[in-house]
């Protein structure tokens, strides 16, 4: 398909991004964007929408291959809007005559602060590829320009390559589908700007750009720092590879789709879905993600954090439900299990016909593991299990528990069906954290095992904290997605909410609040990235993990408050996500290690000395 005639404008004015496009489409299409939004904030709130849509000249299309061709567009949209001539015209196709409608839709925009990622992504759910393409190309161009100027430019395109005359075919998604339906976009006629091949990413400079920016031409201060994400300061999604954005994208679709417009409710009411989600997240391959066996995905490090990341910037419990079935109880089978127990239980779990929980923390050994008193003890060839396990996320809907006791030979580990007789997992109540979470004891009172049900790959606390380490590494990315749920949220009202004549995001102290909270995010994220990184190279060392943990859940924790604050009484409400996530960062804080016990950990590495034994 080929669309001629796209001529869209860029006005840059203060830090207002102001798209004009002309470009072809269907008239009925066209009027139909009128008022759809282009933006939204987490809480889908709209921050940008088209304003106005009118019809003046014509479209010609040629669509297929062989030289086949026919007709897109057509139908008249209300009066009040649209004032379009329709010339009649014939289109001939083998001896079939068409008749050809005449038309061109102009759709104009006004965009705040939304970066040109941002706007691909937007824009690619509701927009014809001729416009969208038209749109990010040459906001790409004046960007690298002189769109700092506040002049007005325009050039002409042509987009090749649609492979039918299916108008969804090359529809962008900003992951890898960019390439199956686009094969490039070239530049013609007398362009100004420099369009590269569709294979550079679009909304990132090509490489001449950036030598001439570091030779003092090119963009002007002001457009470089319009360009600039406000959600991603520092550009972090330049790092990740097209897996990684993938995998990432398809979490936070499904978060803001599945979860958002249901987890307040859940959280008010104390309740949580497991047996449907498990089904779901095991579809999408979200359990065990991490882990390399038949039916996972195998993911790498960064691509499994931002996964966690998404799926704690919906709620702190449904990351916790994932990250103790796939870090605590999946990865112990794994990891220590027998070959009947792998066989027994991770295709269950991988799938989410099955659900895992860890049964580590006692009412009276939390930090202190080696003080638990739960007890296993030989009887023949079977094990006799007895004691109680306190704070287990996952306890009353699991299949399989991972329990750790002392042993007259030490401490072993034992993969515990949920349905033995003498296993119960009474729920924990009145929870003013995590409520949409399960959270239960687990209680074995003369819980008979076979000989078959102790994990036989490691003894001693070696096996439960390795495991802590793996899921902890998990927490460190999710909490920055609890933070930039709460960050967004505040940035949006800070700019909605007028006090004293104007936004509330315009005085001062407000923007300190923000600048600072924006800061810890930034590297914060940063802090996670590296680690990834690290794990995939095999050097993370558990201190690392404390170093990640410590700093992430104490910033992510400060961001809540203050973004609380910035809401005032708003703040409270489960209407906006801060409270809930705060309150869920207490307990996040607290499980798998405690802020005091990472700080000694740290502690020790610095000085050498344990402070505790």
């Amino acid at each position: 398909m080929t669309f001629e005639g796209v001529e869209p404008h860029v006005h840059l004015v203060a830090h207002e991004l102001e798209v004009e496009l002309h470009a072809p489409g269907s008239v009925a299409d066209a009027v139909g964007l009128v008022g759809h939004p282009i933006a939204r904030d987490e809480q889908g709130r709209i921050t940008g929408q088209l304003e106005r849509v009118h019809v003046p000249l014509e479209l010609h299309v040629a669509v297929g291959e062989m030289g086949e061709q026919r007709v897109i567009g057509g139908g008249r949209g209300r009066a009040d809007r649209l004032e379009p001539d329709f010339p009649e015209g014939r289109l001939h196709h083998g001896s079939v005559e068409r008749p050809r409608q005449q038309l061109r839709a102009e759709a104009h925009a006004q965009v705040r602060h939304l970066s040109l990622d941002g706007l691909e992504r937007e824009l690619a759910s509701i927009l014809d590829e001729g416009l969208l393409i038209g749109v990010l190309n040459v906001v790409r161009a004046a960007e690298e320009h002189d769109a700092g100027h506040a002049v007005e430019r325009g050039s002409r395109f042509a987009v090749e390559g649609f492979p039918d005359g299916d108008r969804h075919a090359g529809r962008l998604h900003g992951r890898k589908r960019h390439a199956e339906g686009l094969d490039r976009v070239a530049a013609c006629e007398h362009d100004p700007f420099h369009v590269p091949e569709f294979g550079t990413r679009i909304g990132r400079p090509a490489p001449r750009r950036v030598a001439e920016r570091r030779e003092g031409r090119g963009a002007t201060f002001e457009a470089m720092s319009a360009a600039i994400d406000p959600h991603d300061m520092l550009d972090i999604d330049h790092l990740l590879t097209d897996d990684e954005r993938a995998v990432r994208d398809t979490a936070r679709e499904w978060v803001r789709g599945r979860i958002l417009p249901e987890v307040e409710d859940w959280y008010e009411a104390g309740e949580f879905p497991a047996r449907e989600l498990a089904k779901e997240l095991g579809a999408m391959g979200f359990l065990g993600m991490q882990l390399e066996g038949e039916g996972m995905l195998g993911l790498n490090a960064v691509a499994y954090g931002l996964v966690e990341l998404e799926l704690e910037a919906g709620d702190s419990g449904l990351r916790s439900f994932v990250s103790v079935t796939s870090a605590l109880a999946m990865f112990a089978i794994l990891t220590f299990g027998s070959d009947e127990q792998r066989a027994e239980w991770l295709p269950r779990l991988t799938s989410g016909d099955a659900i895992g929980c860890f049964g580590l923390s006692e009412p009276d050994s939390g930090s202190d593991p080696s003080s638990m008193r739960t007890f296993a003890r030989r009887d023949g060839d079977d094990w006799v299990l007895n004691g109680t396990k306190m704070w287990i996320t996952n306890g009353s809907v699991s299949d399989v528990a991972i329990v750790w006791a002392n042993t007259d030979d030490g401490l072993r580990g034992f993969a515990v069906p949920c349905d033995a007789q003498g296993f119960s997992a009474p729920d924990i109540h009145k929870k003013m954290s995590l409520r949409a979470s399960v959270t239960s004891e687990l209680v074995m009172d003369d819980v008979r095992l076979p000989a078959g049900a102790v994990l036989p790959g490691v003894e001693g606390l070696k096996g439960p904290l390795s495991c802590l380490n793996e899921a902890r590494f998990g927490i460190v990315w999710g909490v920055m997605g609890a933070a930039r749920a709460c960050f967004e949220s505040a940035l949006n009202y800070s700019k909605e909410r007028i006090q004293f004549g104007k936004p509330i995001g315009a005085f001062q102290l407000t923007q300190k609040k923000l600048a600072d909270m924006a800061l810890e995010i930034e590297k914060g994220n940063l802090l996670a990235y590296h680690l990834g990184r690290m794990k995939e190279d095999g050097r993370l060392q558990p201190e690392h993990v404390s170093i990640g943990k410590l700093n992430n859940t104490r910033e992510a924790i400060k961001v809540a408050r203050t973004s609380r604050g910035i809401l005032g009484a708003n703040g409270i409400t489960l209407e906006y996500p801060i409270m809930r996530h705060m309150t869920n960062l207490e307990s996040v804080i607290t499980y798998e290690g405690t802020e005091e016990v990472h700080t000694l950990v740290i502690g020790g590495l610095l000085t050498g000395h344990r402070a505790f034994v």
